[in-house]
């Protein structure tokens, strides 16, 4: 029910929230990790913030790298590069963010460099998985083999 009022806001809202979702949980699980899970860390009144500058920067640049141009149900290569190219330039882009904010006093350096490979790893393998559903759903419920048909010039509607 949600779902489908979300979607009728906006078509890309989930994948949207799911990106950001992915960017939050890269930064801090590579932050936790880094800090070897430690209850007390020097940053903590400044995590806050710092996740909120992240995810801001990171969004930005997904827009900037137009991932959001393409669907889910057609990821290929060129999506997965345009997610490693939009992880990279986020990491510069938070980089320069956090170095205005606090001059990158609470930021370990080796978070920003396992950064880009985690959140596009996290941001592809979805894409790719909901593909490969995507295309074989028909052996999963029928478990009979399925003839494909090629349609030219029906758009979407060749899909279903």
């Amino acid at each position: 029910m949600i779902n489908r009022v979300i979607a009728k806001i906006h078509p890309r809202f989930a994948v949207v929230v799911h990106d950001l979702t992915m960017v939050w949980l890269a930064w801090t699980a590579i932050t936790s990790i880094r800090w070897s899970f430690e209850s007390v860390r020097p940053e903590l009144g400044l995590f806050g913030p710092e996740v909120c500058l992240v995810l801001a920067s990171q969004g930005l640049i997904f827009w900037i790298t137009g991932l959001y141009k393409g669907l889910w149900r057609f990821a290929s290569l060129p999506d997965l590069w345009n997610i490693l190219r939009a992880a990279t330039l986020g990491a510069l882009a938070i980089s320069v963010t956090l170095f205005l904010y606090n001059r990158l006093a609470t930021v370990p350096r080796t978070v920003l460099l396992v950064y880009t490979p985690t959140l596009a790893l996290l941001l592809g393998f979805p894409r790719l998985a909901y593909r490969y559903w995507k295309d074989n759903r028909l052996d999963f419920l029928s478990r009979s083999p399925a003839m494909r048909v090629l349609v030219l010039g029906a758009g979407r509607a060749g899909d279903t």
